[in-house]
């Protein structure tokens, strides 16, 4: 009964693809140069007096033909230079991880990579150590399957300086695998920048070259590098122009205009086609718009560099695009043969705004309804708990930011609750929203769960003292402590001044010393690594952090100073030199340092970790 109500849902949810083929003619007629162009001039036209963007291009195709193209603003607000439609480029950001996809499908297709295979076949400067004896597949890399951490610090410069070497960088870069290969998504820059690195090896010419041979050059995208030019669009991060330069091409280093997009949305859904004549082989294609892999048959899922939507009972493939001062979004209706592309110099989602906006004025919902409820032998207890995304850095110091992705997951007779919503089950481990179509699912097992999974999203269940409220509980007492110590400490010096007193010997005079130095060190380093981590971010893009790397290798100064505060209690207590509460107050706080100390270490707070 379980596996036949989750098979429904997911036969339910493909039949309505299916029929999406058969009404898509009738209910897209509206899709015309004037609409599309009215529609436009009306959504960019408010975005950029909202000041959402500086300037923006988009480019419709429908059934082989674009139907719009079209900018808007300005490309260099210092110049005063306009956005030319035909000329401007835009960073793709992430988008280009859907051209390097193609690049190792095609290569693939003649047999110089396999989808299947240990990649460090083909890898000569390094090799990717296995996860438990598994290896990582080419399969895996483009389905964000590989189990890479998380790692974003030395993957760019705001220098325009040459780009290191692909392979040297992914040597000296490489991040360590936390998940068993295939079991969850884990969006991974680090392994695209690998795919391109196998791209590169097996066709024995660099990256870049390669997709210029092989893609651009059919395709007549004369205006797409990875290079910058001067047409390419000033973004904006902060109020400050961005000079950065990506250093890792395969994951998002190309710029393109909008024509040049255009020309590649028709030959995604024109099979390899571009004007009648076959440019590009179609199975690559195809293999990109199959769904490759799913946390659950339900669930949205991604096929290789395009992930899949399924909003109104309509299938769509996309992937965006984002860096400091740039926003990019690809996104196709492979049934309907509709594609946009809306790029713009913003660090606002206005390519998802359009898209939403479209979807409801020209594309009508299709949606069969799902399963509302059904009664299942699930213990929903064993759901319960606190999840956070998997997605965050483990091992460098923005680990902490693990702590603000959190949701707790609260079992109910009917279902469960997810940060307040009610969900009721439909299935085995599968819940719906009890006010909208939207599913989610755990990972299989008669246990406790460990995963829970929103569509792409996947979440990994935080122990008691990984929780929001313990692992900030934490420093608020421990910072508790020393600022009663401090203010004692400071009494008692009030104290002696207005009774001209002198603190005999050494231990007693230069114990408070230590002990307020300890507690301004616990107070103010954290807060200076806050205030200049948001510096650094706006500053280099969050790509180098000279002044947080500083005040967080200065944390090195706690651990010395609470053990010269504990040996000299130690020291004052055994000779008497020191009253019992003096005693009981420099103990707590020598205690109080040591446990403030393993828990920055425990969040790679201790000295700078990137």
């Amino acid at each position: 009964m379980k596996i036949t109500l989750v098979a429904i849902v997911a036969v339910l949810l493909l039949m309505s693809s299916k029929r999406v083929q058969a009404q898509s003619i009738e209910e897209t007629q509206s899709l015309t140069t004037e609409t599309m162009t009215n529609f436009a001039d009306s959504f960019f036209q408010q975005a950029l007096a909202e000041a959402r963007a500086d300037g923006a291009v988009v480019g419709v195709v429908y059934r082989g033909e674009t139907v719009l193209l079209k900018g808007y603003g300005m490309a260099n607000r210092a110049t005063n230079t306009p956005v030319v439609v035909e000329t401007t480029r835009f960073r793709l950001a992430s988008v280009t991880k859907s051209f390097t996809a193609l690049a190792a499908l095609q290569l693939v297709e003649t047999g110089q990579l396999d989808l299947r295979t240990d990649a460090n076949r083909w890898l000569s400067g390094f090799q990717i150590p296995p996860y438990a004896g598994q290896p990582v597949t080419l399969h895996q890399l483009l389905t964000h399957t590989a189990g890479f951490d998380q790692t974003q610090v030395g993957s760019g410069s705001v220098a325009p300086e040459p780009a290191p070497e692909l392979g040297a960088y992914l040597a000296e870069h490489m991040p360590t695998r936390v998940f068993a290969p295939g079991a969850v998504i884990n969006y991974s820059n680090y392994g695209f920048d690998l795919v391109g690195q196998l791209v590169a090896e097996a066709a024995e010419m660099p990256y870049e070259q390669y997709v210029a041979e092989a893609i651009l050059r059919p395709l007549e995208m004369s205006n797409s590098s990875y290079t910058p030019t001067e047409t390419l669009a000033r973004g904006y991060f902060g109020g400050t122009a961005v000079e950065y330069m990506n250093s890792t091409n395969p994951s998002g280093g190309l710029n393109a205009t909008a024509p040049d997009m255009t020309r590649f949305m028709v030959a995604m859904l024109e099979g390899g086609k571009l004007a009648g004549s076959t440019r590009i082989s179609p199975d690559p294609i195809e293999q990109m718009q199959e769904r490759q892999f799913s946390h659950h048959p339900a669930l949205r899922g991604t096929g290789y560099g395009l992930f899949e939507d399924l909003q109104g009972g309509r299938r769509a493939l996309w992937h965006d695009g984002a860096l400091p001062g740039y926003r990019s979004l690809l996104y196709l209706w492979p049934a309907e043969r509709i594609g946009v592309f809306v790029a713009s110099t913003s660090e606002a989602d206005l390519g998802g705004d359009f898209v939403d906006r479209f979807r409801t004025t020209f594309l009508a919902p299709l949606g069969v309804a799902a399963p509302r409820s059904a009664a299942t032998s699930d213990n929903h207890d064993r759901f319960e708990g606190t999840y956070t995304r998997v997605r965050y850095e483990r091992d460098s110091s923005l680990r902490y930011v693990s702590l603000f992705n959190q949701i707790r997951v609260q079992a109910t007779q009917a279902g469960i609750t997810i940060a307040g919503t009610p969900y009721v089950g439909i299935g085995s481990a599968l819940f719906m929203a009890k006010e909208k179509d939207q599913m989610v699912a755990f990972n299989a097992g008669e246990g406790p769960a460990v995963f829970y999974f929103d569509g792409l999203r996947a979440y990994e269940r935080v122990p008691w003292h990984r929780t929001l409220p313990f692992a900030l509980g934490v420093p608020a007492t421990c910072l508790g402590i020393f600022l009663i110590g401090s203010l004692h400490t400071y009494w008692r010096w009030w104290q002696q001044r207005k009774q001209k007193a002198v603190s005999p010997g050494y231990i007693p005079r230069y114990l408070p010393i230590i002990g307020e130095i300890q507690a301004n060190l616990a107070f103010c380093l954290p807060v200076l690594a806050l205030v200049t981590l948001s510096y650094d971010v706006l500053r280099s893009y969050g790509l180098a952090f000279p002044t947080t790397t500083l005040v967080l290798n200065a944390m090195w100064l706690l651990p010395p100073t609470t053990l010269l505060l504990a040996g000299l209690t130690a020291a004052g207590a055994r000779n008497g030199l020191i009253g019992r509460g003096e005693r009981l107050k420099y103990l707590a706080m020598s205690v109080t340092g040591v446990v403030f100390c393993s828990w920055l270490q425990h969040w790679n707070l201790l000295g700078a970790q990137w």
